[in-house]
């Protein structure tokens, strides 16, 4: 399992393999936007992703995002975290 942290306002996002990573910025707090790709998530989730239905702005619960990628297999996790976040760059 991996976590993706994307943050707009400083436009930083970075692939974290626990979030008690020392360089995860925060934990996911209320209110902040908390995305679980898996197997059964993923067909319905990449349509909304190269759709751009995931909009960022300088407001609270639009200025971050978090992705929680599990497949069991790290290299596939870390490959679908880049993707999206290749993805979200392109808006």
């Amino acid at each position: 399992m991996i976590y993706v942290c994307v943050d707009y306002l400083t436009a930083r996002a970075g692939l974290h393999s626990s979030l008690r990573c020392p360089l995860v910025p925060a934990t996911p707090g209320d209110g902040q936007r908390w995305i679980r790709i898996t197997r059964a998530t993923f067909a319905g989730e990449l349509p909304r992703f190269e759709q751009h239905e995931h909009r960022f702005a300088a407001e609270a619960r639009l200025n971050d995002m978090w992705l929680e990628i599990v497949f069991g297999d790290l290299a596939f996790e870390r490959a679908v975290g880049a993707y999206l976040l290749g993805v979200m760059g392109r808006h």
